[in-house]
C-alpha cells in the first residue's frame, strides 16, 4: 500500500512567499493547497471543518497575512482531531509581539522571514520528518 501523499497548507497572502513554499514543497514531493483570504471561513469552525476534510501534515503561516491566524490556530489546537498537526509560523522579527503571539496560541515553530525564506525546505522537513 502507498503511503498518503504528504499535505502541506499554506495560509499566505503575499505573492512573494504564496510561490516559493509550493514550489519548494512540490519540488520535496508534497502536496499543496493555499487559503490566501478568510472570506469563505470568516468563522473560525468553518476553517476547521475545511481542515478536517483534507487534514493537512503541515500549515504554515505568514503571520502578517491578515488572516484570523491567531483564532484559526487556537481552536485548531483545541480540537481533538486536529491538535497534532505542526503549524510552521514566519513574521517580520522586529514584530515581536505577533511572534510571541503566535507562540502563545500553538504554532510549533516561530521564525523570522529571513530564515524562513533560506531555510524552507529544511524547516518543513523538520516539522514533517
Amino acid at each position: 500500500m502507498m503511503d498518503k501523499q504528504k499535505f502541506v497548507l499554506g495560509l499566505i497572502t503575499d505573492l512573494f512567499f504564496s510561490p516559493r513554499l509550493v514550489s519548494n514543497a512540490r519540488q520535496m514531493g508534497y502536496r499543496t493547497g493555499l487559503i490566501e483570504s478568510a472570506q469563505q471561513y470568516s468563522e473560525a469552525e468553518d476553517f476547521l471543518r475545511f481542515l478536517k476534510t483534507d487534514a493537512p501534515d503541515l500549515i504554515v503561516i505568514d503571520l502578517d497575512s491578515g488572516l484570523p491566524w491567531p483564532k484559526w490556530l487556537e481552536h485548531a489546537k483545541q480540537d481533538a482531531q486536529l491538535k497534532n498537526i505542526p503549524w510552521l509560523a514566519y513574521g517580520s522579527h522586529k514584530d515581536v509581539k505577533k511572534l510571541a503571539r503566535a507562540k502563545r496560541v500553538g504554532a510549533n515553530m516561530i521564525v523570522a522571514k529571513s530564515k524562513f525564506t533560506s531555510e524552507m525546505p529544511q524547516l518543513i522537513e523538520k516539522l514533517l520528518g
